[in-house]
């Protein structure tokens, strides 16, 4: 009975342990803060107070979890004379500050990058950020003290509101695997054009790209239906033989990119009679078929069966595929038709045939 209730005792500890290892630690020391003062983190996207901690001998540690990195607020018990800080909650990492109340008295918030110490991946991110728009703001500042007496208020905010948006977009673009950046974007998504939100998201790690703003970055983008207009989706797989095969690999060409499966007779079909004659008859086409097999013998031995002799890639994710999620594939076979500056001129579900008139007269070989 001893051994079992030290066992247990044995287990939750490590249990504990490891869920302390998984959360965010904010930790620091203050001056001029009176012993006890409670501080509390207020996060931004939930509008509620999530933790909170005392301070002892003028430090203080904080810890907490988050199921995605989230923006936040430090504050203390008492507002006056004390500032608010804002900061991003990331699990895994922890940052760490150095803060004299009285550095900072005339002002209602800190910036980041005037206390931290060390800083995890998420708030260094987000301290170029504050760092960058606090000069900007100041020059803004300084024009309207300062500048012009003609020169209206209005048209230097909205200068000054062009360069803080080329500014962030250029950090974001610069700095695309962290979710400070990833949040940032979302504020853009309706001025920037579809072309460059589909580049930045494919910069992005998996890790990223399934966090929650990562998941809605992605609604936005794809959820749309892939018009003839658009500009093709890059993506990179291994063709049967396992080599890796990227879109981006026939810049400059002209792609039929075919969408196919074992299982599906009019794309057999297709393969054995259809597209041997256009890769005759159009030799500088680039023929991609993508299948959508799972299983990697089905598809092999379809492969053979139909004797394809272009290149012929796939995923083995099925309909589960982000790919033929991105193409917005519905129906088999469909077909893709697309010019060397990248853009779909054709989509065609059904017959390959269906797309010769526009290989005629849409595609300059």
């Amino acid at each position: 009975m001893r051994y079992l209730t030290l066992l247990l005792l044995i287990t939750l500890i490590n249990c504990n342990t490891k869920k302390n290892k998984n959360n965010y630690i904010i930790s620091g020391k203050v001056s001029n803060v009176k012993d006890g003062a409670k501080l509390f983190v207020f996060n931004i996207n939930k509008q509620k107070i999530t933790d909170t901690t005392t301070v002892k001998n003028g430090r203080f540690i904080i810890s907490g979890y988050t199921k995605n990195p989230e923006p936040a607020i430090l504050f203390f018990e008492e507002k006056f004379p004390y500032p608010t800080i804002n900061i991003w909650l990331d699990n895994f990492e922890r940052t760490e500050i150095d803060l004299d109340i009285m550095d900072f008295k005339n002002k209602k918030s800190i910036s980041l990058p005037a206390l931290a110490i060390k800083k995890s991946k998420t708030n260094k991110v987000f301290s170029m950020f504050e760092r960058e728009i606090e000069a900007i703001n100041h020059k803004q500042n300084q024009e309207i003290t300062y500048g012009q007496l003609n020169v209206k208020k209005s048209i230097i905010y909205e200068k000054y509101s062009i360069i803080r948006k080329r500014k962030y977009l250029d950090l974001i673009f610069n700095n695309p695997n962290n979710p400070v950046s990833l949040n940032k974007i979302l504020n853009y998504t309706n001025s920037v054009s579809k072309d460059s939100l589909k580049y930045y998201y494919g910069l992005l790690d998996q890790s990223i790209k399934n966090l929650e703003d990562g998941k809605l970055l992605k609604n936005i983008i794809y959820n749309n239906k892939l018009e003839v207009g658009d500009f093709a989706i890059n993506f990179t797989v291994k063709d049967i033989s396992g080599k890796t095969v990227s879109l981006n690999n026939f810049k400059n060409k002209n792609i039929l990119l075919n969408f196919w499966s074992s299982n599906c007779a009019p794309c057999r079909k297709e393969n054995k009679k259809d597209f041997p004659v256009l890769k005759e008859n159009f030799k500088d086409l680039i023929i991609i078929s993508f299948s959508l097999d799972s299983n990697e013998n089905l598809w092999k031995i379809a492969s053979k069966k139909d004797g394809i002799n272009w290149f012929n890639v796939s995923d083995l994710k099925g309909n589960d595929s982000e790919i033929v999620n991105n193409y917005d594939v519905k129906k088999l076979p469909t077909s893709f038709l697309i010019n060397k500056k990248g853009k779909i001129i054709s989509k065609i579900e059904g017959n390959v045939n269906m797309l010769k008139k526009d290989l005629y007269d849409k595609v300059s070989f």
